[in-house]
């Protein structure tokens, strides 16, 4: 089984990374499932999706 996690962001360059960082993956997959976990920027002016993108995270969703 797969979880997703969606992590909808807006103007977060400066959090979006300890977010990705507090969720843990590691004891989803402990639990044996599968994990992703999925950005969702909303078109942010600052720098979320390259903070978002700097090898945290399986995918990002920016409209």
């Amino acid at each position: 089984m797969l979880v997703s996690i969606g992590i909808p962001a807006l103007n977060e360059e400066g959090v979006v990374g300890r977010t990705i960082r507090s969720v843990s993956l590691e004891k989803i997959r402990e639990m044996g499932y599968g994990v992703e976990l999925l950005v969702i920027d909303n078109e942010s002016e600052d720098g979320t999706a390259m903070a978002a993108g700097a090898g945290f995270l399986a995918g990002l969703i920016s409209r």
